[in-house]
């Protein structure tokens, strides 16, 4: 099976030749994979083998590998309270406690009957 990046530039490069003369075409590759496209370079149609995966409106492609998906990572800061209000902001009532904890020795504890609110700031970059 050859590289992506290398499948990617050989499409590339007959995907501009195509649209170059306004004309429609069909890139395959040796391992299985095609692509249909418009005579202005849009994606209509992605065979790998004999399966046709969907593709509707313009505007992109995705290709994804659910047999190697990247490890999980959580994004929240001091998710479970452990360095205490490190990463949070508390606002009233609100408190770090350690009786009570799910899992881990501490937990947040919002006072009943007082409308508040939890928040914490993840930049997704």
């Amino acid at each position: 099976m050859r590289p992506w990046s290398a499948v990617c530039l050989a499409c590339a490069v007959m995907m501009g030749a195509a649209a170059s003369v306004g004309m429609a075409a069909t890139m395959a590759t040796g391992d299985g994979l095609s692509l249909e496209v418009t005579g202005s370079g849009a994606v209509t149609g992605v065979r790998v083998g004999d399966v046709d995966l969907p593709v509707s409106g313009e505007g992109g492609l995705a290709v994804a590998d659910f047999a190697n998906q990247p490890e999980l990572q959580n994004l929240i800061a001091n998710p479970g309270f452990e360095e205490g209000a490190t990463g949070w902001s508390l606002a009233g009532t609100q408190s770090i406690v350690e009786e009570g904890a799910h899992t881990g020795s501490r937990c947040g504890d919002l006072a009943p009957n007082i409308q508040t609110s939890w928040n914490e700031r993840v930049l997704i970059e």
